[in-house]
């Protein structure tokens, strides 16, 4: 499929896309739906095409989770989300958003929301801090 790269890692990723995917995919894009009205937007990264007129996805600001699993003793500790910041002047929660844009141009014009968080499960060789394998 010429019209998106997958972000994340679907169950099957030798197969592709499962039917559903490609059937949100080709209404998004023909019917050009907002990002926020179609599922599949939120982990494509649309690029110009003759069949979609969405610009290349710019990564706004969003939250990072992080789960260590710990192989030794089988625990897993869950970090505290971390924001990560954009540095686009249209995003609320962006450092650069000018302190005078504000309601209601600013919910018209601005972006509203974080992206879909990140998530990390790293699997570490060693025991947990409450088991003894902390440093």
């Amino acid at each position: 499929m010429d019209e998106g790269q997958y972000l994340i890692q679907f169950a099957h990723p030798q197969k592709g896309p499962s039917m559903r995917q490609q059937d949100l995919l080709h209404r998004c894009i023909v019917e050009d739906a907002p990002s926020s009205d179609c599922a599949t937007c939120a982990i494509l990264d649309h690029r110009p095409s003759r069949k979609c007129r969405r610009r290349p996805r710019v990564n706004r600001c969003y939250w990072r989770r992080v789960q260590n699993h710990y192989k030794s003793c089988g625990h897993v500790v869950s970090l505290p989300d971390e924001e990560i910041k954009c540095d686009l002047r249209n995003c609320k929660f962006s450092p650069k958003h000018p302190s005078t844009c504000a309601p209601p141009q600013c919910t018209k014009t601005c972006w509203q929301y974080h992206q879909y968080p990140q998530q990390y499960a790293p699997q570490i060789d060693k025991k947990c801090p409450k088991c003894g394998g902390g440093s």
